[in-house]
């Protein structure tokens, strides 16, 4: 679970970041914690349709998306708001930004408010994309992230799958590779996400880490987006 106010989510396209944020901030609504999600995913901008909004909204999640026109659009039109709310004490903000450094460039307008507060920036790897199939792809990955953002990463998230295919083993070669990115980087894993029918063969494996566990609100965008 998030350990800080701000938890900002990155990663190359098809890591999973855009369901992990839908999971992570229903999480917290259901603690009592007053939540908004921000969409930073200006390059493919499945999260922007009303039928997440109604989810969110439902459980009493705060969906700061583009709004009128540019609700669907992949135009770098970012609502005003999301300063205030990054800056509001009383919430709890999970940020969803765009895949690879071309999405973590929009991240970038906001580094100065984010590093001034309590924030973790999380890497999130599925080491079943093309980009991030190998610990030292991870890290040049990580690296461009960093550059485009302003913003360092805190720590690794294992969120390996192949949507609806997806089964201990593919997770277990994802908690492989984080690990070899850990050896590599130093940075901390912070948790191993699986789709919640997995969790407890997650937790029999994989012993002493932290386990979250998802349910797909978006089953053929869980390994695209």
């Amino acid at each position: 679970m998030p350990k800080s106010r701000l938890t900002i989510l990155v990663g190359n396209y098809g890591s999973g970041k855009t369901e992990l944020s839908l999971n992570l901030s229903l999480m917290l609504a259901q603690e009592g914690k007053k939540v908004a999600l921000v969409d930073l995913d200006i390059v493919n901008p499945y999260f922007r349709s009303r039928e997440r909004a109604d989810i969110l909204v439902r459980h009493g999640v705060e969906p700061i998306l583009p709004q009128g026109e540019y609700i669907m659009s992949e135009a770098p039109a970012l609502p005003p708001e999301i300063t205030g709310y990054l800056r509001n004490l009383d919430y709890q903000v999970v940020v969803d930004v765009g895949g690879d450094n071309t999405g973590a460039t929009a991240l970038g307008r906001f580094s100065e408010i984010i590093a001034a507060g309590s924030h973790e920036l999380l890497m999130v790897v599925n080491a079943y994309r093309p980009d991030t199939d190998t610990p030292e792809k991870v890290v040049a990955m990580l690296s461009s992230i960093e550059e485009a953002s302003g913003l360092k990463v805190t720590s690794l998230v294992n969120n390996t799958n192949l949507a609806w295919e997806t089964d201990l083993s593919v997770v277990l070669q994802g908690q492989w590779l984080v690990e070899q990115v850990h050896q590599l980087t130093g940075l901390p894993i912070a948790f191993t996400a699986v789709e919640s029918s997995l969790l407890e063969q997650a937790r029999a494996n994989l012993p002493g880490t932290i386990i979250v566990p998802v349910d797909i609100k978006m089953r053929l965008n869980w390994a695209q987006t």
